[in-house]
């Protein structure tokens, strides 16, 4: 009984597929001469054949859901959190450029605060044996 559907089924695929390259090919040419000019999207998609079997493969591009927007979620969370304050992206885009730079002289501060003294210079005894005359001396110096 198996066989008798899949015999069955092929002869009436194989009917079908006759009766579709007999339409295909009884297709008309449009003969109007504006509509000639303007290449359809069949003429310039670009046609594959493998074994008789055409794929038009610029018909599978990639397309946008309706709520999908050109604006990266960043600026858009930005905009979201500042409370009102930015509405536009480049003032989003502004904010983020800040942030980074202000992130990066932090890291940089963080990175080389071992390398930089402020106001606490390490001083060898000697050194500070002669500040001290000097403080000396100068306050024991008569002014006139």
């Amino acid at each position: 009984m198996d066989d008798e559907l899949k015999n069955k089924g092929n002869a009436d695929i194989q009917n079908a597929l006759s009766e579709f390259e007999a339409s295909s090919d009884a297709v008309p040419a449009q003969s109007n001469t504006a509509a000639a000019s303007v290449p359809t999207q069949t003429q310039t998609t670009q046609k594959k054949e493998v074994a008789g079997i055409s794929f038009e493969t610029d018909s599978y591009a990639g397309f946008k859901y309706v709520k999908q927007s050109d604006t990266p979620k960043i600026i858009t969370m930005v905009k979201n959190y500042s409370g009102g304050i930015i509405k536009e992206d480049k003032h989003a885009e502004y904010v983020l450029f800040a942030i980074i730079v202000l992130i990066a002289l932090i890291s940089l501060f963080l990175v080389f605060r071992d390398s930089i003294h402020i106001g606490s210079t390490k001083l060898t005894p000697e050194q500070r044996l002669e500040i001290e005359q000097l403080n000396y001396m100068m306050t024991q110096r008569p002014s006139n």
